[in-house]
């Protein structure tokens, strides 16, 4: 093959999947469009598998793909390549992917904040366990310095039956704030929600107590007009 056509197996052998403009973000100043290279590989039958009868996404046989990898193997590039394969899809809505790209390019603190931006919709979507997995990925000394993260990390261990490991993340938040700019606007709804969060973990453990005084506590710091919440710790 050409070098051109080198550069792009080699540098596109880091993605799982791939589609056309994929292809341009991680190669820059390709001299053909990753679309126009994608449609070649299929014709001369270079191990590439469609992925749907548009011909849009692509994927390289698991062999060759692990052959390429190798081939490649690390050069000074190697996080650049995988960073700009993180950026293109967190912009196309693929937090996953822009998440595990990151953690590849060694770009932790990128791959805590996708994270963070992540839970929502997984949490909203019954995948608290998957997302566990995923931050369970960073080291500790990025997520200890995370107010909101530690709060997240509270409220999946609580979705997951954990309480004591929920509880130790909540200690951690704190310590995040007492030493955080108080104006910064995520941190201002992390007191109220961990005293929810604390008001689940006691139910959980049968101490209603415990439970009346930290939903008390909740209702009191939540904002009136944030009715999900307050209903929350109503319930």
């Amino acid at each position: 093959q050409s070098e051109s056509v080198q550069a792009f197996l080699l540098r596109t052998s880091i993605l799982d999947r791939m589609c056309g403009p994929l292809c341009d973000a991680v190669l820059p100043a390709p001299s053909t469009s990753g679309q126009e290279t994608l449609e070649y590989l299929e014709r001369t039958n270079l191990f590439i598998v469609p992925l749907d009868s548009e011909r849009r996404w692509y994927r390289y046989h698991h062999l060759f793909g692990d052959l390429l990898r190798q081939r490649l193997g690390k050069p000074k590039e190697f996080a650049e390549f995988h960073l700009r394969a993180s950026q293109w899809h967190e912009e196309n809505g693929d937090l996953g992917a822009a998440f595990h790209h990151a953690i590849a390019a060694g770009d932790f603190v990128r791959a805590a904040g996708l994270a963070e931006a992540a839970w929502q919709g997984m949490e909203e979507s019954f995948q608290t366990a998957a997302w566990l997995g995923w931050v369970k990925k960073l080291p500790e000394e990025v997520i200890r310095v995370r107010p909101v993260l530690c709060t997240l990390l509270g409220w999946a261990f609580a979705n997951a039956g954990e309480p004591e490991a929920s509880e130790l993340r909540l200690q951690d938040a704190e310590r995040c704030l007492d030493g955080s700019d108080v104006a910064n606007e995520a941190h201002k709804p992390l007191p109220a929600t961990i005293a929810l969060i604390r008001a689940y973990n006691a139910q959980a453990q049968g101490n209603l107590a415990t439970t009346v005084k930290y939903a008390e506590q909740a209702i009191q710091l939540i904002p009136e007009n944030d009715f999900y919440r307050r209903s929350q710790a109503a319930i």
